[in-house]
């Protein structure tokens, strides 16, 4: 316990320099804030789409440079300046989503999206307070800690680290299968502490040369730079070799690059279908095993399908289009047709007025009611919602939204025409026009949205439609499909954006949608699995998820082969937003050493390969396809995965360290100064006291001299009196 107590007082002493003996740089204030500028500028300039990935090497340094003896409150200030300007430019596209989308004036939408950067800006001005507040002598240690620790538990809407700057750098972010995305932050702040120390070292050698340079922390800081560079190859060279001796699978991804409707025209959202079909066909040609569609691709007046666990598809397909207690009835006409004619005779679309009128026969011959508007439903596509609650024959098919226990899509038979109106003009039954599967010779996976009831209710779909949030549940979903149409994998995203998809409290206080009525109201997913495909694991992702590094590990946990993400960025238009999306997101590919498959609407879709490099991506202008041999890594975890941000923990550990110490080194520092004066005190009493003694002999002294002279006198007048 003794020598414990007798190495924190020794760092104590070396750590925390004493009052007024540390040196510092006088920089003038206009300096001070043209440092802060150009730091918290060269930080956004790092990131998309300007891509200079170098000036996060040193945009850290002029921060440091710009608070150098200051105070910690005047520290705060101008980090948070910094941090204010870099976060203002770096998500400027906020503003232009709430403008488009949210309909805010120009005004407001800038002014929150100003906000955000304001707040956000926090991160640095925390950051230099501690710095300052500390002011050790082992800068790099206090700096890197600090900055880690703020980043990892400072809360974001878009979670985003200094680290991602690197995307397009490949060689520094490969530590990050060790420490993940705080260790590849760790190495850039660790450069630019480097660069700061060295050069205020050098600074203050022009006036004194014997001042001295912090050795030992200038060594342990070029080890560590040294240390993730030489690591970087060799284990580029390990994951290329494992990459290579993996399984592939053949994986199209399709881009038909279809807004947000507010900015689309109606024809366009009318054929994102049969886009999607157009280049599924496209791709199926090239031969591929796996097609992937964007998030919400999938999103029709009709949805065919049934929820009958069967591997029979014509018991699918009268689940999908009849009421329950009429589908015997179907099942022998339809029976009766195809064993005349053959196999599947029924979807032929010659004989669709026929079929037609032989259910309206059959449905009057049980003294059931028809509907007549049951042809006009097969040409246009309106629905019309089954129902056991009257006498009817009707269609069943899903209005807009799948139904969440769906467990199989009728694919269609027909060979894709010019467009869809050649369909239409076709007579073309709608079940064929929307289905997910159609033309093509590959399984899918699509994002859509899926509906369900709350826990402990049925699935009633027609009242569930248009019941209150708290009578159903309504999902952002991920489904994974055979080319036979049977639903293999179904994932629920798990992390809503906020505001985007959900509003915090908003089921407790429902008038808020009132007053923010283009804000989402889905349901959070509360589990999460991988997707079984073809004797390989899945990792499914949605959109924002992919950003989140803690979420992704627990996909980590379940050894999936590859991440499969399917994204909407179109919100956010043609601005930085998509490229920024995907260059947070490339990091999670270096922290498992799997391939990254990202989907979107509108770009940047891409392949991430295990060491981070973008091998393909598309453009966020033209509608695109993708196709690429993708390795099934094997399904082993990495270090990260295993220990995930024991780093950001560290750090943490490590700032409450420092902060102990350095209050019991200004206790100890109070209790020297309170004893000093308590001496001094003392020794002045002491000293008046003397004053006092003396001054009393001094003053009798003066008396006595003063009563002799006064008797001579006395003697002296007597003499000449006489």
């Amino acid at each position: 316990m003794e020598r414990i107590k007798t190495y924190l007082n020794s760092f104590r002493g070396y750590a925390f320099p004493q009052k007024n003996s540390e040196r510092t740089v006088n920089v003038p204030w206009w300096l001070r804030i043209s440092l802060a500028v150009i730091g918290g500028t060269c930080v956004f300039v790092a990131f998309p789409n300007f891509n200079q990935f170098y000036l996060a090497y040193f945009a850290l340094a002029f921060e440091l440079w710009a608070v150098e003896g200051l105070a910690p409150r005047k520290a705060f200030l101008i980090g948070w300046l910094a941090g204010s300007i870099t976060n203002i430019g770096g998500f400027y596209w906020v503003g232009s989503l709430l403008e488009d989308f949210g309909h805010f004036d120009t005004i407001p939408a800038y002014a929150l999206s100003s906000g955000l950067g304001i707040i956000q800006g926090l991160v640095y001005g925390l950051w230099l307070w501690c710095v300052r507040k500390l002011n050790t002598r082992t800068i790099w240690f206090t700096g890197s800690a600090a900055f880690i620790a703020i980043e990892m538990f400072f809360p974001m809407l878009f979670p985003w680290y200094y680290a991602n700057s690197q995307y397009n750098f490949v060689p520094a972010i490969q530590t990050a299968d060790i420490f993940g995305v705080l260790g590849v932050t760790l190495l850039l702040v660790t450069v630019n502490v480097l660069i700061y120390d060295v050069t205020r070292s050098l600074w203050l050698r022009h006036t004194d040369p014997k001042h001295p340079f912090n050795t030992k922390s200038i060594i342990v800081a070029l080890v560590y730079i040294a240390a993730c560079f030489i690591y970087a190859p060799i284990r580029m060279a390990q994951i290329d070799a494992i990459e290579a001796e993996s399984p592939h699978l053949n994986i199209g991804m399709v881009e038909a690059d279809v807004g947000i409707w507010e900015k689309e025209t109606a024809e366009k959202m009318r054929n994102n279908l049969f886009l999607h079909h157009s280049m599924s066909h496209e791709l199926s040609q090239q031969g591929v095993d796996l097609i992937v569609w964007p998030e919400s691709s999938y999103q029709q007046g009709l949805i065919w399908g049934s929820r009958k666990v069967t591997d029979d598809p014509l018991e699918h397909e009268l689940d999908a289009m009849y009421a329950p207690w009429f589908q015997p009835t179907a099942h022998l006409i339809y029976s009766v047709i195809d064993g005349a004619f053959g196999e599947n005779f029924h979807r032929n679309p010659v004989i669709h007025f026929s079929l037609a009128e032989a259910m309206f026969m059959a449905a009057e011959d049980q003294g059931l009611q028809t509907l007549e508007t049951m042809y006009p439903a097969l040409v246009s596509g309106y629905n019309i919602r089954c129902s056991d609650e009257k006498p009817q024959i009707m269609r069943c098919p899903y209005a807009r939204v799948v139904p969440d226990d769906l467990t199989y899509y009728i694919p269609s038979a027909e060979p894709l025409r010019d467009s869809r109106k050649s369909d239409l003009l076709k007579l073309i039954r709608p079940e064929d026009i929307s289905s997910p599967i159609r033309d093509f010779d590959a399984a899918v996976l699509f994002g859509t949205l899926s509906l369900g009831a709350p826990p402990g209710s049925s699935l009633d779909f027609a009242k569930l439609y248009k019941a209150s949030v708290t009578e159903r549940q309504l999902y952002n979903t991920a489904h994974l499909i055979e080319k036979d149409g049977r639903v293999i994998g179904n994932y629920h995203k798990n992390y809503l954006l906020l505001f985007g998809e959900y509003i915090p409290f908003a089921d407790k206080f429902p008038w808020v949608y009132e007053v923010l009525p283009e804000a989402g109201n889905l349901t959070p997913g509360t589990e999460y699995e991988n997707m079984h495909f073809r004797g390989y694991e899945i990792a499914p992702i949605i959109c924002y998820e992919d950003i989140l590094p803690r979420f992704v590990r627990k996909f980590s946990k379940l050894r999936p082969n590859v991440f499969i993400n399917v994204t909407n960025d179109a919100w956010f238009g043609k601005t930085a937003e998509p490229m920024l999306h995907l260059a947070l997101a490339m990091m999670r590919t270096v922290e498992h050493r799997k391939w990254l498959v990202r989907s979107t609407n509108t770009g940047v879709s891409a392949f991430v390969d295990p060491n981070g490099r973008m091998v393909q991506h598309t453009s966020i202008y033209e509608p695109e396809i993708l196709r690429q041999s993708v390795a099934m890594m094997p399904r082993t975890r990495t270090i990260y995965s295993y220990i995930g941000d024991v780093l950001g923990w560290i750090a943490l550990l490590w700032m409450v360290f420092l902060f102990v110490l350095r209050r019991q080194q200004m206790k100890l520092a109070g209790q020297k100064e309170t004893g000093e004066k308590a001496d001094a005190v003392k020794d002045g009493e002491t000293e008046r006291e003397q004053n006092e003694f003396h001054g009393n002999s001094e003053s009798k002294a003066d008396q006595n001299a003063l009563q002799e002279a006064r008797e001579e006198m006395a003697s002296g007048e007597e003499k000449i009196v006489e």
